[in-house]
């Protein structure tokens, strides 16, 4: 898990405060666990919209495309379970 975010920014690091910190941010958090956070997000642009942040560090960099041709990490993500909204 990361402790602080990465030494180069980028912009996808904001989101970097929910990955390391989801108790912070009751309000913000739908789910969290040792692999992911989901959080809601800000600007929605359906009813519902989450957005799902791996914890791994190797994957988090990658775009979600390429993220999803690992079938292990498709599968995990497959099998988060949220509460009923």
């Amino acid at each position: 898990m990361l402790s602080r975010p990465p030494a180069r920014y980028d912009r996808r690091d904001e989101l970097h405060h929910y990955i390391a910190h989801p108790e912070k941010f009751p309000n913000a958090i739908v789910y969290a666990s040792d692999d992911f956070v989901v959080v809601r997000d800000k600007f929605p642009k359906a009813i519902i919209h989450w957005i799902i942040l791996t914890r791994n560090e190797k994957i988090m960099k990658i775009h979600p495309t390429k993220a999803f041709e690992d079938e292990a990490f498709k599968n995990q993500v497959r099998q988060i379970r949220v509460p009923r909204y």
